[in-house]
């Protein structure tokens, strides 16, 4: 039989947590803004997203799991996974919607959702989330660090995708001969 949890003991869990969610988060990012990945990257990409937003539910604070949320819809729409980007990144928009929120986290739940439509082909709701976020980006002030903004600037103009092109390649693929 388990000894019962002390509140010191769940202090430390839950420090462990956090402490694991903003560490998988941070590394996460680094990829997301990567211009390409390798499949090695692209699965080191999926493992800490997912691994992140399994912290930061276990943390529970409702804004920490939008903003996994966030995290995972880029790093599944990086990955070319756009069913999944979209849930997750619906997921966070309707969060950030459902509250006062400010400009940068609207401007990054649209971002997620631009990302996410492109990774699934839907290029209206790519070119109409694309354009929220560009209207909220603008109105955020210079010393706003947002860092799904970053990614956003390196997808493609909406207008600038060829019609044969479903989804613009987002990940490299490692020959055998590389």
């Amino acid at each position: 039989m388990a000894a019962p949890q002390t509140p010191a003991l769940q202090a430390e869990i839950d420090k462990f947590h956090h402490r694991t969610a903003a560490r998988c988060h941070q590394a996460a990012w680094e990829l997301i803004e990567a211009s390409t990945l390798v499949p090695a990257e692209q699965m080191r990409l999926a493992n800490l997203a997912a691994t992140a937003r399994f912290h930061w539910q276990a943390v529970g604070a409702p804004e920490g799991i939008a903003h996994a949320n966030l995290l995972f819809a880029w790093a599944m729409a990086k990955a070319g996974a756009g069913d999944a980007a979209l849930l997750a990144a619906s997921d966070a928009l309707a969060h950030f919607k459902d509250k006062p929120s400010e400009p940068s986290e609207l401007a990054a739940a649209q971002a997620a959702m631009a990302a996410a439509c492109l990774a699934a082909g839907l290029r209206d709701g790519y070119a109409r989330h694309h354009a929220q976020a560009s209207e909220l980006a603008a109105t955020i002030g210079a010393d706003t660090v947002v860092p799904s903004l970053a990614a956003f600037k390196a997808l493609p103009v909406p207008g600038a995708i060829p019609a044969s092109i479903a989804v613009p390649p987002v990940i490299t693929k490692q020959s055998d001969t590389d």
